[in-house]
C-alpha cells in the first residue's frame, strides 16, 4: 500500500475538525463540516483523496463504532415507551417514500419498472448513525422526540432491509420470502437472548479486576462479531448489530468506561473518515442541466416523503407540532444504508451510471439538511423538559 494514505488521513482528520468547528460555531452539528470536507478533498473539488477499498473499510468501521456508541447511550425504558409509536412512524416512513420513489422513477424519469422499484427502495432507509450523532451533538438524544426518532430509524432500517430482501429475486438473488421472514424472526430471538443474558454475564465478569480493565476490548470484539453475525446469518445490516451490542453494554455496570475508551477511537479517527467518505463518492463534473433537474426532483421527493409521512403519523399518535416536526426532520437523512443499496444496484447492473451520482448527491443533501433542520427545531430545547 502506498504511504500516501497517511497524508490523506492527515488531511481528512484536519479538514473534518476545522470545518466541524466552523459549523459548530454556526450552530450546526460538526457532521455537516465533515461531509463538506469529504466533498472538498474528493474528486469534485481538490481531487486529493479518492474513495477506494481502504477508505471503504475504514468508513465501515467508523459507522459501526458510531452505532455502538449510540446503543450505549440508548435507554431501553425510554425506547419501550415509544416502541409502538416508533414502529408506526417507521412503517409509514417506509411505505410513502417507497411509493414516491417508484413514482418519480416510473412516471417522471421514464425508468423501467425494475429501476423505478429499486429507486423506491433507496428512498426507504433513514441514516441512523448521522441522525444519532446529530441528536448527541445537540444533547437531545434522550428527549421524547429523540427517543422516537432513534426507535423509528432503527425499525425503519430493518423494514428497508426486509423490503430489499423481498425483491432479492429481481436482483439476481435466489431468495424466498419464507427464508426472509424466518431470518428476521430468528434475529429478534437473537436480540432478546443477548439483551436478556449477556449483561449479567458481563457484570459478573467485571468482578475480576483483570477482566474489568479489558472490557473495552471485549466490547469491541463483541461489537464486530455481532455486526458480522447480524449481516451474515440474519441478513440484517451490520450497523443494527452494532447498535444492538451497544444496547447490551448499556446495561453493563461500567458502561461509562467502555463508552469513554471506544468513543476516543471513534471520535478522533473512524467517525471523521466515515462522514468524509460520503462526500468523496460523488463527481459534480458529470452534471448537466437535465441531471441537475432530476437530482432536485429526487431530493425534494426523498426529503418531503419522509418528513410528511413521519410528521403526519406523529401528529396522529399524539405528539405536539414541535415534536412531530422534529421527528419528521430527523427521519429525512439517508446515508450508509442507502449507499449500500446503491452499491447493490451497481453490482447487479440495476442502476445506470447516470443515476448513481444524482443518488449520491441526494444522500449528501439529505444528510446535510437533517442536522440543519434539527439544529433549528431543537434551538430552544434547553427550555423544555427531557425525559428522565
Amino acid at each position: 500500500m502506498s504511504p500516501n494514505f497517511l497524508i490523506e488521513l492527515c488531511l481528512i482528520l484536519l479538514l473534518t475538525k476545522v470545518l466541524g468547528s466552523i459549523t459548530n460555531k454556526l450552530r450546526l452539528t460538526n457532521v455537516v463540516g465533515a461531509l463538506i470536507a469529504g466533498v472538498i478533498l474528493g474528486p469534485s473539488v481538490l481531487k486529493i483523496v479518492s474513495y477506494d477499498t481502504f477508505w471503504e473499510y475504514a468508513a465501515n468501521i467508523g459507522v459501526i463504532l458510531l452505532m455502538f456508541n449510540a446503543g450505549l447511550e440508548t435507554d431501553i425504558d425510554h425506547l419501550k415507551k415509544v416502541g409502538m409509536s416508533s414502529f408506526l412512524i417507521a412503517l409509514l416512513g417506509v411505505i410513502i417514500p417507497l411509493i414516491v420513489g417508484f413514482s418519480i422513477g416510473y412516471f417522471i424519469m421514464n425508468l423501467p419498472y425494475l429501476d423505478s422499484l429499486f429507486l423506491g427502495i433507496i428512498f426507504t432507509p433513514t441514516s441512523v448513525s448521522i441522525t444519532s450523532q446529530t441528536l448527541k451533538d445537540l444533547k437531545v438524544f434522550s428527549s421524547k422526540s429523540g427517543s422516537a426518532i432513534m426507535g423509528s430509524a432503527i425499525i425503519d432500517d430493518i423494514l428497508g432491509v426486509f423490503i430489499l430482501t423481498l425483491f432479492g429475486g429481481s436482483l439476481g438473488q435466489e431468495v424466498k420470502i419464507q427464508s426472509v421472514v424466518i431470518g428476521l424472526l430468528l434475529f429478534f430471538v437473537f436480540v432478546f437472548l443477548l439483551i436478556k443474558f449477556l449483561p449479567p454475564f458481563l457484570n459478573n465478569l467485571s468482578i475480576n479486576k483483570e477482566h474489568k480493565h479489558r472490557m473495552p476490548l471485549y466490547a469491541l470484539i463483541l461489537c464486530f462479531a455481532i455486526s458480522f453475525i447480524s449481516e451474515e446469518f440474519f441478513h440484517v445490516t451490520s450497523i443494527i448489530g452494532a447498535y444492538l451490542t451497544g444496547i447490551v453494554f448499556s446495561k453493563y455496570v461500567f458502561q461509562h468506561t467502555v463508552y469513554k475508551q471506544l468513543n476516543y477511537l471513534s471520535y478522533f479517527i473512524f467517525s471523521p473518515i466515515f462522514f468524509a467518505s460520503i462526500g468523496m463518492q460523488t463527481k459534480l463534473s458529470s452534471f448537466n442541466k437535465t441531471v441537475i433537474i432530476f437530482t432536485l426532483i429526487l431530493f425534494i421527493g426523498a426529503a418531503l416523503s419522509k418528513f410528511v409521512a413521519c410528521f403526519i403519523t406523529s401528529k396522529v399518535l399524539g405528539y405536539n407540532f414541535k415534536d412531530s416536526s422534529r421527528i419528521g426532520a430527523g427521519m429525512i437523512s439517508r446515508g450508509e444504508v442507502a449507499l449500500i443499496i446503491i452499491n447493490i444496484g451497481i453490482t447487479n447492473q440495476i442502476l445506470s451510471e447516470n443515476l448513481v451520482s444524482p443518488l449520491i448527491i441526494v444522500v449528501i443533501l439529505t444528510t446535510i439538511i437533517t442536522p440543519i433542520l434539527l439544529s433549528r427545531l431543537y434551538a430552544n430545547m434547553n427550555k423544555e423538559v427531557l425525559i428522565n
